[in-house]
C-alpha cells in the first residue's frame, strides 16, 4: 500500500524527525516551511465541506415493521461505500496522521488564525478517514479558541460516523483508538457541551454511550453536574448583587424630610446673640483667673470658676516635687547615715548639703 510504503521511507522518516526537533525547540517557521514541502502531495479537491455533508436518505427513528430492513439496507450501503473509499484511499495516498498532527500544532502556534476544522477539509474525503488521534488534536485546538458551536457540530458527525473497524478496536479497548476516544468524549462533553449550557444532553448522550466503562461515566457525570452547580451559583451571585445595587439606589435617592421645617430651623439672630455672650463669659472667666492665685483654694469649688482642689493639689505638688523629694531624702539620710556611709554619693551629698546649708544660711 501507498501509505504503508511512504512510512518505511527512509526520507520521509528523517524530515518528520527533523520537524519533530524544530517543533520541540520552537523553531516554528522553518519546521512550517518543512511541513508543507511534505503534505503537499496529500492535498485533494472537496467539492464540498466533508462535514457539511448529508446522507441520501434519513432514516427516521420509529420502530415500526419497516425499521429493521431499512436499517439494514442503511447499513449495506455503508458498507459499500466504506469499501469504495478503501480502494480510493489506496488509489490515493492518505496523509499520514503523525505529519497532520505535527502540522495542526504548528499552525496553531505561527497561524492561530487558520481553522483547523477547514485544514482537515483539504486531506480527507470523508469524514470516517478522520482517525481520532487527528480529531482529538484538533478538537483541542478550536475548543481553545473558543470555536464551540463548530467543533460540537463536527465532532457530533464523526461520532455519528465512526467506521466499523474502528468501532470494534473501540468496543474491544484496543489502544491507542481507546484512549483516544475517551479523550474526544471527554472533550465533546466536559469543554463544549457543558460550557454552552447543555447540561441535560451531556447526562443524555453519556447514558446512551455503549463504549465507556461505568466508572467513566459517572466520574465525567459527577463533572458535569459540578459545572452545573457552579454555574447556577454565579448566576445566583450576580442577581443578588443587581438587587443590592438596584436596593442602595433606591436607598440613595430616598428623602427623610422632618414635616415641617420651620419649627426646627435656627433663628441666625439668637445663634449670633448666644455666641457673643459665650465669647465674653470665656474672655472674662481668663481675665479674672489672671488675678486670681493658682494656688488659692479659697472659694475654688465655690463659685465654679477655679478648678477643683484636687487639680489645684496636684499642680502644687508637680510643680514642687523637685524640691520635696530632696528635702525628704536629706531627712532620710540624716536620721539613717548609715545607708550611703562610706560611699561617694556620701562625700557629693555632704557637699550639696554644705552648699545648701550655706545658702539658706544667707538668705
Amino acid at each position: 500500500m501507498a501509505n504503508a510504503t511512504l512510512l518505511n521511507d527512509k526520507e520521509y522518516i528523517e524530515n518528520l524527525r527533523n520537524i519533530s526537533k524544530l517543533y520541540i525547540t520552537k523553531k516554528f517557521d522553518p519546521a512550517y516551511d518543512l511541513c508543507e514541502k511534505l503534505i503537499k502531495n496529500f492535498e485533494i479537491n472537496n467539492s464540498e465541506n466533508i462535514f457539511d455533508k448529508k446522507e441520501e436518505e434519513e432514516m427516521e427513528e420509529e420502530y415500526d415493521e419497516d425499521f429493521y430492513s431499512m436499517k439494514k439496507k442503511k447499513e449495506a450501503k455503508q458498507q459499500q461505500q466504506q469499501q469504495q473509499e478503501e480502494k480510493e484511499s489506496i488509489e490515493r495516498s492518505i496523509i499520514p496522521s503523525d505529519l497532520l498532527q505535527i502540522y495542526l500544532k504548528i499552525i496553531e502556534q505561527i497561524k492561530p488564525e487558520i481553522d483547523c476544522w477547514n485544514t482537515l477539509n483539504k486531506y480527507y474525503k470523508n469524514v470516517n478517514e478522520i482517525p481520532s488521534k487527528i480529531l482529538t488534536t484538533c478538537s483541542l485546538i478550536e475548543v481553545k479558541k473558543g470555536h464551540l458551536e463548530a467543533s460540537k457540530k463536527n465532532l457530533k458527525k464523526w461520532l455519528q460516523e465512526i467506521p466499523n473497524e474502528e468501532k470494534e478496536k473501540i468496543r474491544e479497548k484496543q489502544q491507542p483508538s481507546f484512549r483516544y476516544y475517551e479523550m474526544l468524549i471527554e472533550i465533546y462533553i466536559l469543554h463544549i457541551l457543558a460550557p454552552l449550557g447543555e447540561y441535560n444532553s451531556s447526562i443524555d448522550f453519556l447514558e446512551g454511550n455503549d463504549y465507556l466503562t461505568m466508572n467513566r461515566k459517572k466520574l465525567i457525570c459527577d463533572k458535569v453536574i459540578a459545572m452545573e452547580t457552579m454555574k447556577e451559583k454565579e448566576k445566583q451571585k450576580a442577581k443578588n448583587a443587581k438587587t443590592e445595587k438596584v436596593s442602595s439606589n433606591k436607598n440613595l435617592f430616598s428623602s427623610d424630610f422632618p414635616e415641617s421645617t420651620t419649627s426646627t430651623l435656627p433663628d441666625d439672630n439668637s445663634n449670633n446673640t448666644n455666641r457673643e455672650t459665650g465669647v465674653k463669659k470665656q474672655k472674662q472667666k481668663r481675665v479674672n483667673n489672671k488675678h486670681q492665685n493658682k494656688y488659692d483654694v479659697g472659694n475654688a469649688v465655690i463659685d465654679g470658676s477655679y478648678d477643683p482642689f484636687w487639680k489645684i493639689v496636684s499642680k502644687f505638688l508637680v510643680d514642687k516635687a523637685p524640691l520635696l523629694f530632696i528635702i525628704i531624702l536629706f531627712i532620710v539620710i540624716k536620721k539613717n547615715p548609715e545607708i550611703i556611709r562610706g560611699t561617694i554619693i556620701e562625700k557629693i551629698l555632704k557637699k550639696f548639703y554644705e552648699t545648701l546649708m550655706l545658702i539658706i544660711n544667707i538668705n
